[in-house]
Order: structure tokens, then C-alpha cells, then sequence
């Protein structure tokens, strides 16, 4: 493996499988620990969670059945 990373999704009625609104990688270093690549990940969890909430806020997302659709401010 050499990425990793976290994803902001809708819930469904599945674990893990509602539409994606961000997702963002980190790479998989040649002498990772788990607790190593789950702290950059956990980093990007943090950055991603705000984005995600304040684009939900502004009404910049929008949902077509399992699609997602944003409309970035200009």
C-alpha cells in the first residue's frame, strides 16, 4: 500500500459506503508505524471535517441520489 487517508461520506444504511464530499491521501512512508500513519491521518480528519461542515453551511453542497455536487464560491 502506498496511500492512506480519510474521507468525509453521507450515511447510508451501509458501514462506509454513503457518497463521498471530500477525501483527501497521505502516503504510506517506508517506516510507518500504524500509530505513525494514523496520526497524518487523523491530521487530515481534522482539516477535512471543518471543510466539509462549512461548505454544508454555505449551501455549497449538493446531493443527486449517490452523487455529490459542489459549488465552490467564487
Amino acid at each position: 500500500m502506498t496511500e492512506s487517508g480519510a474521507s468525509v461520506h453521507l450515511v447510508d444504511e451501509h458501514y462506509d459506503t454513503g457518497p463521498v464530499v471530500l477525501q483527501e491521501t497521505v502516503p504510506v512512508l517506508k517506516n510507518d508505524t500504524p500509530e505513525a500513519l494514523a496520526s497524518r491521518v487523523l491530521e487530515i480528519e481534522h482539516q477535512l471535517y471543518p471543510k466539509a461542515l462549512n461548505l454544508f453551511a454555505k449551501g455549497h453542497v449538493h446531493v443527486h441520489g449517490r452523487t455529490i455536487s459542489i459549488q465552490r464560491s467564487r
